[in-house]
């Protein structure tokens, strides 16, 4: 009974902490990716079946901005309160892991299987998956993961093998990282030598199909205009990717949602050998510990490794990356609850002193990171105050600056954003929405067709074009943009208002109010309405 109380207790303190760290960010607006998988998909507005064929791979994640668009009629706070609801059931769900893979028996186990789930509920560095709504894939995939370990570890049951092939395909649903999951257990059973291991072969199955289909269907992009690296230096660069994440982990220093580390140099920089001999030191614990029968040690550091793994092999425009790191971080924790229940079997005042200490200072750190998190203006300041050499913070802070109606703000981080890179299409959009805001016509148009002639598929580009063609009266020119705008974007609401608009004033009126209709059946719009009620009076 007293377990059962003290495990109530554990859970009400993990849940109470997460939201009094992440409850500021509830009322943050949708940034840097969301707009571009969530307000610009218009598949997700449609409803769940729509959003998640619109992305297959990642239906389920899909799936939920959908039922969160619906629910919370496109506004941003009902995405951060599911975002979070996932977080601390991932974080209460890692306590249940924890405490299952220590088998835990006395007080100070399970003590550290609390400090350490709660380290992890509040740690800054799950600011990039929980308040930020794009990380939802990661919060999902972590979920799932750690539910897929938690019943592994767990009493053998019947029908076993089909709840773990079960909860796989919902984690690879979520993200593709998951993948790598069934590798991972499979292959600490394998060396435990446990009777068992075959019960993951149907999971194990599915994951590699899945990563199959991904792979061949869907290739990879292996790196952004202007962002190209070969695979050789990518490689290069894993070491230091995973110390990275260790180090961010243990000392949440110099977070950013973007990260811009200098390229390895080659094989005589210092971060190969150094980070190199760091995880191959890792690697050879992971498998001495398992073999040895320490198998919370050999499992959490396994854990961190394959967790990473995807990301490893397969180049991407951001080898840095803190919303990829939620899953391994998880698996990381458990060698930290090994160390803080040394701590507390040997030193115990110490211990508890240390840890207050420390989960003090990672809330703290976590609240003040949530609050700028919650203002993309000061979320990309920051990021442009550590790269200041890397143009996408300049972009994103461009963006940031120019929604909030700082228009000669906008135009200088857009204009330095361009100065680093020529082709970043993002950047010229946003000089041309600032160059607009100011009544400089000329120069934004120029800028929109820069932007359109580094990305063809920048549809808002189109857009935003027409829209000034429309306003100065150029009414040819702006029907072929908005037209433009919709062979990419068919569901587009400004371009096909736009375009009604067009061809109302231009005669064609019969076009405009089958088009007005088309965006009154899927959006309560009133500017639509007004319009369309005025060409019916009209006729």
């Amino acid at each position: 009974m007293k377990e059962r109380y003290r495990t109530s207790i554990i859970v009400l303190i993990i849940i109470i902490a997460a939201v009094a760290a992440y409850v500021r960010g509830i009322s943050a607006p949708f940034q840097f990716d969301d707009e571009r998988d969530i307000v610009y998909r218009s598949e997700v507005a449609r409803g769940v079946i729509a959003a998640a064929e619109s992305s297959p791979y990642r239906a389920l994640t899909y799936a939920t901005y959908a039922i969160d668009w619906k629910l919370g009629k496109g506004r941003p706070n009902c995405f951060h309160v599911t975002n979070l609801f996932i977080h601390i059931a991932a974080s209460l769900l890692l306590f249940f892991v924890i405490s299952r893979v220590f088998k835990t028996s006395n007080l100070t186990e399970e003590i550290a299987a609390a400090v350490v789930s709660l380290g992890f509920a509040i740690h800054p560095l799950g600011v990039a998956s929980a308040s930020y709504i794009s990380g939802r894939a990661g919060l999902l995939s972590g979920f799932f993961g750690l539910l897929l370990i938690w019943i592994w570890e767990g009493r053998k049951f019947r029908g076993r093998w089909g709840t773990l092939a079960v909860v796989e395909a919902l984690a690879l649903l979520a993200k593709e990282d998951a993948v790598v999951i069934p590798v991972l257990l499979a292959a600490v059973s394998i060396i435990e030598r446990r009777k068992d291991f075959k019960e993951l072969v149907p999971s194990f199955l599915i994951s590699m199909i899945y990563g199959a289909l991904r792979v061949f269907s869907h290739p990879v992009v292996v790196s952004e205009p202007g962002r190209e690296i070969s695979y050789a230096s990518h490689l290069l660069m894993q070491p230091y990717v995973y110390c990275r994440a260790i180090l961010m982990w243990l000392w949440p220093i110099g977070l950013s949602l973007d990260h811009h580390p200098a390229p390895i140099s080659g094989l005589t920089d210092a971060r190969i050998w150094l980070c190199g001999f760091a995880i191959i030191i890792l690697f050879l614990l992971a498998l001495l510990a398992i073999r040895k029968g320490q198998k919370t040690i050999g499992l959490s550091a396994a854990w961190f490794i394959f967790a990473l793994a995807p990301g490893a092999i397969i180049p991407l425009a951001d080898p840095v990356s803190e919303n990829r790191w939620y899953f391994a971080t998880a698996g990381l924790s458990i060698l930290i609850a090994v160390a803080v229940n040394w701590v507390l079997d040997h030193k115990k005042t110490a211990g508890v002193a240390l840890g207050i200490l420390y989960l003090s200072c990672l809330f703290l750190s976590a609240y003040s990171r949530v609050e700028v998190s919650s203002d993309p203006s000061s979320l990309w300041a920051q990021s442009v105050e550590l790269y200041p050499n890397a143009a996408r913070p300049w972009s994103n802070f461009a963006m940031a600056r120019q929604r909030d109606g700082a228009f000669q703000g906008a135009e200088f981080a857009a204009r330095r954003a361009i100065a680093i890179e020529k082709n970043d299409a993002a950047a010229w959009n946003t000089l041309g929405l600032a160059l607009k805001n100011t009544g400089k016509f000329d120069e934004a148009l120029e800028a929109y067709r820069q932007a359109i002639f580094y990305d063809k598929n920048l549809f808002v580009a189109y857009t935003n074009q027409a829209n000034i063609l429309a306003a100065t009266d150029k009414l040819a020119e702006a029907e072929y943009s908005y037209r433009e705008a919709l062979k990419i974007s068919p569901d587009d609401l400004d371009a096909n208002y736009g375009l009604a608009w067009v061809l109302a004033k231009t005669g064609h009126k019969n076009e405009a109010i089958r088009r007005l209709k088309n965006i009154l059946d899927k959006t309560e719009d009133e500017q639509a309405r007004q319009l369309l009620n005025k060409l019916i009076n009209n006729q």
